[in-house]
């Protein structure tokens, strides 16, 4: 894109000419980061200055005065002081018609796809791949056909003759099937994806730029820019430190799914929308209210899967029940003698009555029971987040919803309810990726090999985490043996035996390379150990990174432990 773009994280001032009324003016278009723009008058016109909330129904023309930049403002309102603030700008002079394409540049977008490369330099060259993989996916969302699909740019720019930078851009490209966009439509879009991947990568993502692109002429793109939150500009450093990483997506097969789900699944917009700004590094208020945030999500969820799923009284037996707590209620005000004071506490009795459900699942609790009881064990072991966790929280959340004061569980230290606030932010994340079409296993993966701060912090079972996705293995050793005299990073030796399939620790080689292999001038351990063994030796040598060995009644996890296969 050569053309002038507008970055959402930038601010811009241009001193403007333009045509309002069928008067020339000028005045100052400014476009700040987060902001609504707006286009300052210089007029000392009484009219102009004092009338409120003027609809402008055409779009506004500005040309900066002494470039050749020009800038076209959309849906705009003159207000008091001679503002004119607007929904959309876009570059250019034109209007945007046949706009079938719109192209959008995300934070962090391009390192999530990059991931790690490796250059290579010969005496003749250097050498670098900048290819990347590609999915393309057809979407459904409010009556209108879509296709999706991920594009990159490369480009490199000279510095000097002595230095060149290489840069890489990443971004999607939405073609609408059945017509054109909007601005609404585009801009609506936009944010749609920009939620998609921020949950997806378990960052609050931004909008970095945006064009508008007619298919048929795609030189006469336009810039497009609107109000929208901006979070952080490099929300990650590293592509580990993404919740989902972007080559199992491919492995998986999960683009259809994951772009198809999220924009069928009303709950996405309903619900999961509100997780974003917990996501961010940089948008901290009073922690309670950020603690606050994702309880009440959970609520949410909770209440909409619960909703009509209870047990409810046939409606004569309940009507009967809550006739007669009412005359009871009746009975005891007319049988005894009360002061105002006590009969404003009966009113307060008589509120609750007229306030009780008629379902088994009345309470929050009662609600998140029933979502856990249809969540699987594993799932539940993995995130580890216990009825103990739910209470606290939920006692933070009924003291900040009355105005009491909360007591922390550590005197003077919020660390505990920071812990279980992203422990719950791991479950709800689960029930994210489950409705975008991830199995539990895909999603014990994704926990296993992430880095995320919040995922790292909430603690959880790595245990179970690891059976359930299959990053480690479990042996049970054939004979007891102290597990304590070999530390986890030992590199300790297990024979394994094919025909009756025992496993036992091989003390001697374990003691040598405990005590030395690192004196031995062998780098790698695997060597070491193949230079131990019998020249006859038919063992198969597996290098395993993470192993569980019981022993007894004693378990230990190992790493880098090596296997000796025996036949």
């Amino acid at each position: 894109m050569s053309k002038m773009a507008l970055n959402f994280f930038e601010n811009y001032k241009f001193t403007v000419k333009f045509n309002f009324d069928d008067k020339d003016l000028t005045g100052v278009l400014c476009l700040n980061q987060s902001g609504i723009p707006s286009l300052e008058i210089h007029t000392d016109n009484y009219f102009l200055q004092f009338q409120e909330r003027r609809v402008i129904r055409e779009p506004i023309t500005c040309y900066e005065i002494g470039s050749n930049k020009v800038f076209t403002l959309h849906q705009s309102e003159l207000q008091r002081g001679a503002v004119i603030i607007c929904g959309f700008v876009t570059t250019g002079a034109s209007i945007p018609i046949d706009v079938d394409l719109i192209e959008v540049h995300l934070t962090g977008i391009s390192t999530w796809f990059e991931r790690l490369r490796s250059s290579e330099i010969t005496e003749t060259e250097f050498r670098r791949c900048t290819s990347v993989e590609k999915f393309s996916v057809n979407f459904n969302f409010k009556n209108n056909d879509y296709t999706i699909e991920n594009h990159r740019y490369v480009s490199s720019t000279a510095m000097t003759s002595t230095e060149h930078h290489l840069k890489i851009q990443d971004c999607f490209i939405v073609k609408k099937t059945n017509g054109t966009f909007t601005l609404n439509e585009a801009e609506s879009i936009a944010l749609e994806i920009r939620s998609l991947f921020s949950l997806l990568l378990g960052y609050s993502l931004s909008i970095k730029k945006l064009y508008l692109i007619p298919s048929k002429k795609r030189g006469d793109y336009q810039s497009l820019i609107f109000p929208s939150v901006t979070y952080e500009d490099k929300p990650f450093d590293y592509y580990q430190k993404t919740l989902c990483h972007v080559d199992n997506l491919f492995n998986w097969n999960l683009w259809e799914s994951i772009i198809q789900s999220y924009f069928k699944v009303k709950s996405f917009r309903t619900i999961w929308n509100r997780l974003i700004i917990p996501l961010s590094r940089s948008k901290s208020g009073t922690w309670e209210y950020a603690i606050l945030s994702v309880v009440v999500t959970l609520e949410m969820y909770c209440e909409q899967e619960s909703k009509g799923k209870g047990h409810k009284l046939n409606r004569d037996k309940y009507n009967k029940l809550k006739s007669q707590l009412n005359k009871t209620l009746e009975t005891f005000v007319d049988e005894n003698v009360l002061s105002s004071e006590d009969l404003s506490v009966l009113e307060g009795f008589e509120i609750a009555l007229s306030n009780l459900k008629n379902t088994s699942h009345p309470t929050l609790k009662h609600k998140y029971d029933f979502l856990m009881s249809k969540t699987s064990n594993e799932i539940k072991e993995v995130i580890s987040f216990s009825d103990d966790d739910f209470n606290i929280l939920k006692r933070l959340r009924n003291s900040v919803a009355h105005g009491l004061n909360y007591n922390t569980v550590i005197s003077g230290e919020i660390t505990k309810e920071v812990q279980l606030k992203d422990r719950l932010l791991t479950l709800l994340m689960y029930f994210v990726f489950h409705e975008l079409g991830f199995s539990d296993t895909q999603i014990a993966k994704s926990l296993s090999y992430t880095h995320n701060p919040f995922i790292l912090n909430a603690g959880g079972n790595e245990r179970a985490r690891d059976k359930l996705a299959g990053t480690a293995r479990f042996i049970t050793l054939q004979e007891d043996v102290d597990l304590n005299d070999f530390g986890a990073f030992d590199y300790i030796v297990v024979d394994y035996e094919l025909n009756n399939r025992q496993f036992t620790l091989n003390k001697p080689l374990s003691y040598e390379t405990k005590h030395q292999w690192h004196g031995s001038g062998v780098s790698d351990v695997r060597d070491f150990v193949e230079d131990k063994l019998p020249k006859d030796s038919n063992a198969e040598l597996e290098y395993v990174n993470k192993l569980y060995i019981s022993s007894g009644r004693n378990e230990k996890l190992y790493y880098g432990v090596i296997l000796l296969t025996h036949r």
